[in-house]
């Protein structure tokens, strides 16, 4: 396994350094040279996982590796702060987890997100809210989604097509207006009907310029099917206006 020296130290076998003392890193063989070693050696580290397994691993450099770290922790943040809001939504939305994958329905939408959603290069990586999924289903998509402001009431609406195979006029509406520059957002967990092709939301009464993405999803009248989201459009209130 080494080329390193192998020595006795008292009734212990150790790979490593000839010198115990000045040792920082040690590999040593337990019940003797036909035993299983534990600790460095070298690049690598080796341990018993928990079924009693020997893993050997190489050390990572650190300062490599470091830049692809930041971009992967900042990446983690974003999609963290971004679906923190909108987790009722998503855990509805995203209910039905791919087969075969041990993930809560909150787990997928973050690898989602990530994956997905999450743009740009470290330092300066950010939401793309166009790209932003509210759920992930396989119920027909509504056709012709719009939404637009009047006062302050946003109002979407959809032709529901109930002539496709599959559109249930009971389905109903899931919809989120989200705040950007907040990081809140207004969730409509049970909204009208898809026969009924509009909804609203009542916006609060806000005393700055406002940034809102919407967003738009069906679910079946069980809660147990899902559409994927539709992005409406992002819309701005603005008290001049």
């Amino acid at each position: 396994m080494s080329d390193q020296p192998l020595i006795r130290y008292g009734r212990t076998l150790i790979l490593g350094t000839t010198n115990i003392k000045q040792s920082t890193a040690m590999g040593i063989l337990n019940d003797g040279p036909n035993g299983s070693v534990n600790g460095k050696i070298g690049a690598h580290v080796v341990y018993e996982d928990e079924w009693g397994r020997q893993i050997i691993r190489t050390i990572g450099v650190k300062n490599g590796s470091y830049g692809g770290e930041l971009a992967n922790q900042q990446g983690t943040a974003l999609t963290t702060n971004v679906l923190k809001p909108i987790r009722q939504v998503v855990e509805i939305g995203f209910k039905n987890v791919p087969p075969g994958k041990f993930w809560s329905a909150y787990n997928y939408a973050s690898s989602y997100t990530k994956i997905n959603a999450v743009t740009g290069t470290y330092p300066n990586k950010s939401i793309d809210f166009t790209k932003l999924m509210i759920a992930k289903g396989g119920l027909p998509l509504p056709l012709d989604v719009k939404v637009k402001l009047e006062q302050n009431v946003l109002e979407f609406t959809w032709d529901a097509d109930l002539e496709i195979e599959g559109n249930d006029p009971r389905d109903q509406v899931m919809l989120v207006a989200y705040f950007r520059d907040s990081r809140r957002a207004i969730n409509l967990l049970s909204g009208a009907r898809r026969e009924a092709e509009k909804e609203t939301i009542k916006l609060p009464r806000f005393t700055k310029r406002m940034v809102i993405e919407t967003y738009l999803a069906f679910v079946s009248d069980d809660r147990e099917r899902m559409s994927d989201s539709v992005y409406a459009g992002q819309v701005i209130w603005d008290k001049n206006d």
